[in-house]
């Protein structure tokens, strides 16, 4: 029903992105985000689009319960979303593209430089807590499950940092 070819066409993909969001229906905000990026992925709010799905599952692992499968996987995707952020800063085809509007190139850069520092901060902050939680059980049984959670949280604590050196490396 909607042409896909018109300048405007994103436009409506992008309003039921916020219909989506005010319903809480946040798959389907990702399933929709995820297509805008597929068919225009050098639109100039592309970086924005992307940092939307980062927030979608950062809510998303905020509503799981610690410790589940559901929680690691959701926090896992936010990541991984936040890691994309990088396509928009640098020499990229989108940075080509879109090297005559300076508004688009300073959102992305303040999305990529906030938003992986602030991911990577998250899972640091995750895993000291977890690990200072484990030091004080006594019991090995009790104790191991808290340590292997801490070291989930450095490790995506890892990826989050090398991917925001990569980005400032004077930071």
């Amino acid at each position: 029903l909607i042409p896909q070819k018109e300048k405007w066409s994103v436009e409506i993909y992008k309003a039921l992105m916020q219909e989506f969001k005010e319903l809480n229906q946040y798959r389907n905000l990702v399933e929709v985000a995820e297509l805008i990026l597929k068919k225009w992925p050098l639109h100039r709010d592309a970086p924005v689009i992307q940092n939307a799905i980062a927030d979608v599952y950062d809510t998303l692992t905020n509503q799981s319960r610690a410790g589940t499968t559901e929680r690691a996987e959701n926090s896992a995707k936010a990541l991984e979303a936040r890691t994309k952020l990088a396509r928009y800063v640098g020499t990229t085809d989108w940075t080509n593209a879109n090297k005559d509007d300076p508004e688009a190139l300073q959102t992305a850069e303040r999305l990529v430089r906030g938003g992986l520092r602030r991911a990577a901060a998250d899972h640091t902050n995750a895993g000291s807590a977890l690990s200072n939680q484990a030091v004080g059980i006594g019991d090995k049984v009790s104790r191991d499950p808290i340590f292997e959670r801490a070291l989930s949280e450095y490790k995506l604590a890892a990826q989050g940092w090398a991917g925001y050196l990569g980005q400032a490396e004077n930071a």
